[in-house]
């Protein structure tokens, strides 16, 4: 099947992860069809002139082109640092009918241009802008002040423009303010980022904006509790809240939860103002809260947040899906333990600087949250390798695991990767009496059969409510599934006819031996037995069974199994006949698990074969020998961090490491070298000439270190067949390799 065949949707999804230059220059010129697909509306929607490589090489000229190429079809524009003329920004002769979202930020338009160009699309509907100048400020609002369809509006102070906002200025600056919320009528989305936000202002938001979905209040220190008092009646709509760096307190969030009944998302900043009764009243009010951030930027000061408190949230809301608790450190396993076990549908959790938190916290989220897909547990100190070997083995969704600076962690183990897991479904009938007490439990997979018309469940796990007898010959039982999450994932529930009791397979002299037949989409599994092959298509072998295999055809597998166990889908019966259960893991970083050593990268390299993208920066004991298992075991790496921590514990790689890495790793992108005291010219320069990957290098170079850039510089220039750009300063040298006849040429900028 060549490329072409692909269907339109699969072509432009691919192409939709490249850049807008490399649809110009490469998709766009490659055939007639290619042509068509660049100009796939999903494609346009927004331009963003802020990211490499089009800040770098976006002109007055090249911008218009490329806006005329799309202007029927472009929502969005993002300016970046984009310095362009102001014509250019106002694009004269180019209309966007579609055009609704302006992004300002970096931008160093004058509110002159920025008026014109409001003036000609005076239906936009969004705007980001950044304060860096007081004067500019208010003229902005200004001119935004009656645009009677924007929705949403971002207003983001730079840093260093705070000191120049004294207390008359903020106080005109929030008049000006408080009328923009006044006149501007359908305001759905707020972000104030910014010092100069009174309670005014926010109580005319909140009184003139009903239909309002989301909040954003950043460093608007001045703040109370009277913003929010005055409201009247509850805002159905607002789902999203998030507020930092301010003086709201426990009283504040009793108002706000009472208000915003309905809020599924909350961000905030628990200094000491906020306690366990703050979360209570957000707990008790907030039933359908699904994201929930707690965290505490100030290390140094005191956390009033407790297991208390996060067992309030957890015992109200249990369709939480995403936790972050960042430096509370007052929240042990108590509470971590009670999240888990009232969570399931728990999908991302962030516990970092969380220095309380032992394995047992890690065993119980990875027991009773299936859905894990992100963990972060960065300076949880008192973690060890037992609590992660189990959640990596047990944790079939995780793709993100972030353990950095975690010193006690080492001894990775995950070979249970390689033996079959109890199916966890237990024989409840005996003789064949009825068993009321726990007669099954969960599966680790899916069920699929079919009778008659093709019917399938799908999900990561099943749960059977009871089984009784059937009381028919073929010594069958009812069972009927009930999956908690059915609901959130919208999956169809079917009945069936799947378990089969070990007493009825005894009796009717069936033979343990079942062949597995391997087909297209399905296993089917044929024996003596009538019983097997009623409307049964899919069996799971036991874990304890024999895994000798004898087979005189190919498609045929003969395996000795135990008659009453879990039943799975077609995917996971074929992968686990062929053996190939390993981890999904695909981002997984140890920066500073100063005790992590080759044994334990042996091991991420057996059973971790999906990873993305490895930091082991800080990692003293790794050598040569560990790095070389990582390389030629993770085949799909494409980002590489192996930078050395210090001089007391500096790295022990050398030479050999880059010749492994240029040898084995061909989807490499990204490579961090730095601070490595032990690799030289001559090892980095033949790096260079082997290394055929469009990748950007960085690596420490000068009198502290054995690499100089003399030397890199004549190995650079023999690599004719690649452009390349040099970054240097710091005692760092950056080095990108592109194609050279790709999108980066400058001559080629323009393949109209």
């Amino acid at each position: 099947m060549d490329i072409l065949d692909l269907p339109c949707e699969i072509m432009i999804h691919i192409i939709s992860f490249l850049s807008p230059l490399d649809l110009m220059q490469s998709v766009r010129q490659t055939c007639r069809l290619w042509h068509t697909y660049s100009y796939d509306r999903s494609l346009w929607l927004s331009l963003n002139l802020a990211v490499s490589p089009i800040k770098e090489k976006i002109t007055d000229s090249s911008f218009l082109t490329l806006l005329s190429g799309v202007c029927d079809i472009v929502e969005r524009i993002q300016f970046g640092f984009s310095t362009f003329d102001d014509e250019t920004y106002i694009h004269e002769g180019i209309f966007c009918p579609n055009l609704r979202h302006f992004d300002f930020v970096g931008s160093v338009l004058r509110v002159e241009v920025m008026q014109k160009l409001l003036k000609k699309y005076p239906q936009v509907r969004g705007l980001v802008y950044a304060i860096d100048d007081v004067e500019e400020f208010a003229n902005f609002l200004l001119i935004v002040n009656g645009l009677q369809f924007l929705e949403t509006l971002s207003l983001i102070n730079v840093p260093y423009s705070e000191s120049v906002f004294c207390d008359e200025t903020k106080n005109n600056l929030n008049k000006l303010l408080t009328s923009v919320f006044e006149n501007c009528t359908s305001l759905k989305k707020v972000e104030l980022n910014t010092s100069i936000v009174g309670d005014s202002a926010i109580s005319v938001l909140l009184q003139k904006h009903p239909n309002l979905e989301e909040l954003h209040i950043i460093k608007c220190n001045v703040l109370t509790a009277d913003a929010f008092i005055g409201v009247k009646g509850k805002l159905e709509n607002l789902v999203k809240l998030s507020i930092y760096d301010t003086s709201l307190d426990d009283r504040s969030l009793e108002v706000i939860s009472k208000h915003w009944p309905n809020l599924k998302c909350i961000s905030l900043d628990v200094g000491k103002m906020v306690t366990d009764i703050g979360l209570s009243h957000i707990a008790s009010n907030c039933p359908q809260l699904r994201n929930l951030t707690l965290n505490k930027d100030d290390p140094g000061s005191q956390c009033n947040i407790t297991n208390y408190g996060l067992k309030l949230v957890v015992e109200y809301c249990q369709g939480i899906e995403y936790v972050s608790i960042s430096n509370c450190t007052e929240i042990n396993n108590v509470g971590i333990i009670s999240l888990a076990e009232k969570s399931c549908h728990l999908r991302s959790i962030d516990l970092s600087d969380c220095t309380a938190l032992t394995d047992n916290a890690i065993i119980a989220l990875s027991k009773h949250c299936p859905f894990l897909t992100s963990v972060k547990l960065t300076k949880c100190v008192q973690l060890m390798a037992t609590g992660i070997n189990f959640l990596v083995t047990n944790s079939r969704n995780l793709v993100e695991l972030f353990l950095d600076v975690c010193h006690r962690l080492c001894q990775l183990n995950f070979d249970t990767f390689s033996h079959f897991h109890d199916s966890r479904v237990h024989n409840g009938v005996k003789g064949g009496q009825k068993n009321d007490t726990s007669v099954c439990k969960e599966s680790d997979h899916v069920l699929h059969f079919t009778d008659g018309e093709e019917k399938s469940f799908f999900a990561t796990k099943i749960y059977v409510e009871s089984m009784v007898q059937d009381g028919s010959k073929n010594g069958l039982m009812n069972s009927k599934p009930v999956d908690k999450r059915t609901e959130t994932l919208h999956l169809p529930m079917v009945e069936t006819e799947v378990f089969i009791l070990e007493s009825q397979i005894i009796e009717n002299n069936c033979e343990s031996k079942l062949t597995v037949k391997k087909t297209e989409n399905i296993v089917v599994v044929q024996s003596g037995s009538d019983i097997v092959q009623s409307g049964l298509e899919l069996v799971q072998p036991s874990s304890e069974a024999p895994q000798d295999l004898e087979s005189t055809d190919s498609n045929l597998i003969t395996k000795s199994i135990e008659p009453l166990k879990v039943y799975h889908t077609q995917e996971s019966v074929l992968n686990e006949i062929s053996f190939s259960h390993h981890s999904h893991l695909r981002h997984l970083s140890l920066e500073f698990c100063s005790k992590i050593e080759n044994d334990s990268l042996k091991q991420i390299a057996t059973h971790c074969l999906d990873l993305l993208v490895l930091s082991l920066k800080g990692c003293s004991k790794v050598t040569d020998h560990g790095l070389g298992y990582v390389v030629k075991g993770c085949q799909r790496l494409k980002k590489l961090n192996i930078s050395g921590g210090s001089l007391l514990q500096p790295s022990q790689l050398t030479n050999v490491t880059l010749d492994l890495i240029s040898k084995h790793c061909k989807s490499l992108e990204v490579l961090e070298l730095c601070l490595n005291y032990f690799i030289t010219d001559d090892g980095f320069c033949r790096f260079i000439e082997e290394c055929q990957n469009n990748c950007t290098v960085t690596i420490s170079e000068g009198q502290n270190f054995k690499v100089r850039y003399v030397a890199i510089s004549e190995a650079l220039k023999k690599k004719q067949n690649k452009l390349i750009k040099v970054i240097r300063g710091h005692s760092k040298l950056s080095i990108s390799f592109y194609e050279r006849n790709g999108a980066y040429c400058e001559e080629n900028f323009l393949p109209y």
